[in-house]
């Protein structure tokens, strides 16, 4: 193990926040997997689960800038116990409406809008903190083993939700997420997670800020034409994910068994990727290894677009999917971190995290034209054919040369 790792797990600061993420992201799988069941059980509606889909996106394009900014002024502690409170009383007011009997559509839909909203506040909250009680050279682990905690838990979610199904019912699995958010609420006192003390008073107008936030961006080159090329390939795996399982199942023909397979391996690619990023980066260099991460992404598009395809294919382009877009995440998670002032850390991880998701909806919309139109292997080239055009231009940007 690298002598950092150890360092790193030795920080009972980090340690702290790392269980806390942990509590929080079962809870938040759970509510994944739990809350489009419970809609559908009210409504029977696809379009009623679409606008839920669509209310999990909107806060961070909404409001992505200005938690942000309000990250960067207040206490950072206190804002992370509001977000916990809010997402517990959130999923009550939600349990006890459902109990009476008094649950509609509109109030499923804006209690998710507000839990994600305060989801993403509790995500920003906790990559500030990081930079505060770590080392730079100790954030590419620490985003490592926080991408490993999260694909690991994202596959345990549907496991852990269909065990809280069979031993009781559907509105009573709200109640583990509360308790998971509890338990993340009382270690956020209990453990020390220091943010170097409250902030000084806001001297300058919001607006002053965010203009701040956005020249430290525009100046930092590389970070900059890291988001840039990120944005267009989170949309184009959004265009890729958002077909996928009718690839597999339509397409391919594959029984439940064979798709949660292939989900699993996915999972693993992602697993393997944040294991071997750090020792990566290290012999490569960071603007060597993103690249890489591009092109690897757009070989598995055009793999999955091939016409003859097998289960075999289907598998090694499923592990190289997942290892290829979990280096590329943790790469620039973590470059983002070592690059930005602490004290603008908030309105950077803010504004970078509103760019990420800008194409995802216009690519997600697009897929499913592509889909009835021709072919879900229709999709799968022209997320190649986008994906490979944003390899060519890396080839021509200073941050190939990125160490």
């Amino acid at each position: 193990m690298n002598v950092s790792n150890i360092a790193l797990w030795k920080n009972s600061s980090f340690f702290a926040l790392f269980i806390m993420t942990a509590m929080v992201l079962f809870g938040g799988t759970v509510n994944t997997f739990l809350l489009p069941l419970l809609l559908y059980e009210l409504t029977r509606s696809s379009i009623a689960m679409a606008a839920m889909r669509a209310m999990e996106m909107l806060p961070l394009l909404l409001a992505g800038l200005w938690v942000g900014v309000m990250v960067d002024r207040v206490n950072k502690r206190h804002l992370q116990r509001l977000s916990l409170w809010s997402q517990i009383l959130l999923l009550l007011i939600l349990f006890i409406s459902i109990k009476l009997g008094k649950a509609s559509p509109s109030m499923f839909v804006m209690i998710v809008f507000f839990l994600s909203l305060w989801n993403y506040c509790f995500e920003n909250l906790r990559v500030s903190m990081m930079r505060i009680i770590l080392p730079k050279e100790e954030l590419t682990a620490a985003n490592a083993s926080f991408s490993f905690l999260s694909t690991s838990i994202t596959i345990l979610g549907p496991i852990i939700g269909s065990l809280i199904l069979f031993l009781a019912t559907m509105p009573d699995g709200l109640l583990f997420s509360i308790a998971m958010f509890g338990l993340a609420l009382i270690l956020s006192h209990a453990l020390p997670i220091p943010d170097k003390g409250a902030p000084p008073a806001p001297s300058q107008s919001v607006w002053l800020d965010l203009k701040q936030g956005w020249r430290n961006l525009r100046s930092n080159v590389i970070l900059w034409h890291m988001t840039l090329f990120y944005m267009v390939m989170n949309g184009t795996c959004g265009l890729f994910s958002s077909v996928l399982i009718f690839h597999l199942k339509d397409t391919l023909q594959l029984s439940h068994t064979d798709v949660a397979v292939l989900l699993s391996i996915m999972g693993a690619g992602g697993l393997a990727g944040s294991l071997a990023v750090g020792k990566w980066r290290r012999e490569l260099g960071t603007g060597k290894l993103f690249g890489l991460s591009i092109l690897g992404t757009t070989l598995v598009f055009f793999a999955m677009a091939c016409p003859a395809s097998s289960l075999v294919l289907e598998a090694v382009s499923l592990f190289g999917y997942g290892l290829s877009t979990t280096v590329m995440s943790i790469l620039i998670w973590s470059f983002r971190q070592e690059s930005t002032p602490k004290e603008l850390i908030g309105r950077i991880t803010g504004m970078t995290g509103t760019f990420f998701r800008m194409l995802s909806p216009f690519f997600m919309f697009a897929a499913g034209f592509l889909a009835d139109w021709a072919h879900s292997t229709t999709c799968f080239l022209t997320a190649g054919v986008v994906s490979g055009g944003c390899w060519l231009a890396y080839l021509l940007q200073p941050l190939r040369k990125a160490v």
